[in-house]
Order: C-alpha cells, then sequence, then structure tokens
C-alpha cells in the first residue's frame, strides 16, 4: 500500500476517532459536527480504495455512487444494506442550521461508518 493511500485511510480514521469520542459528550451543538466526521470517514476510506486501485475517483461526496465505483472493481465489497444515501443526506443537512439533528442520528451515522469501514478495510490488503 503506497503512502497516498495510508494518509487517506489515516485522515479516515482519524475522523471515526474524532466522531467517537465526540458522540460521547452526547451535546445537541456537536451532533451535526459528528454526522459530517462519519461520513468523511466513509468518503474518504471509499476513495482511498479507489486510490489502491489506482483508479480516478470522481470529486463528488455522494456515498452511494462512490460505493458502485468500488464495488465495480470488487464485487466481494458489496455495500447492500449499508445506509449510504441516508448519511450521505444527514451530512447535507448537517451542514445548515434549518436541518435538525438528534443524537439518534448520530448513533445511526456511527453505525454505517462502523459497517463500511468492516467491509472495505480487509480488501486493502489484496493486492
Amino acid at each position: 500500500m503506497n503512502e497516498t493511500v495510508k494518509e487517506w485511510l489515516n485522515r479516515a480514521e482519524g475522523d471515526f476517532r474524532s466522531g467517537t469520542r465526540e458522540i460521547k459528550i452526547q451535546d445537541e451543538y456537536s451532533y451535526p459536527v459528528v454526522c459530517v466526521l462519519f461520513q468523511q470517514c466513509v468518503e474518504k476510506t471509499l476513495k482511498a480504495y479507489l486510490i489502491f486501485k489506482q483508479v480516478d475517483f470522481p470529486k463528488i461526496h455522494d456515498l452511494e455512487k462512490l460505493a458502485v465505483e468500488v464495488y465495480q472493481l470488487n464485487p466481494k465489497i458489496n455495500f447492500t444494506g449499508i445506509e449510504l444515501d441516508w448519511l450521505t443526506s444527514i451530512a447535507g443537512t448537517a451542514r445548515y442550521p434549518e436541518g435538525f439533528i438528534g443524537e439518534e442520528d448520530t448513533q445511526r451515522a456511527m453505525v454505517i461508518a462502523r459497517q463500511v469501514r468492516e467491509t472495505i478495510l480487509p480488501y486493502f490488503e489484496e493486492g
């Protein structure tokens, strides 16, 4: 694995750790940030895999579209049942004060990020 891929994964892991720490505070003003952190974790992890496979990734934040790109490279990496569209949407909502983000949303976002990580990380060991 090259240094660029490692850096993307390290940053994704940093987002996951930060979100996991922040979620424990249970502060309604932190909930939007937590959702964005988990979305960013997933986005960076998916893009890291595309870089790992030496594929230029689209400059998008749509997790479902990125997951399709990953799946096309390796059909064993299947995100069926993981709510990627929801996480993309909630992260967009979280960027603006008009959208309500609650504690349940942060828990749901964390579960999705964990599911994605568990699904894809083993495939970085393959050549």
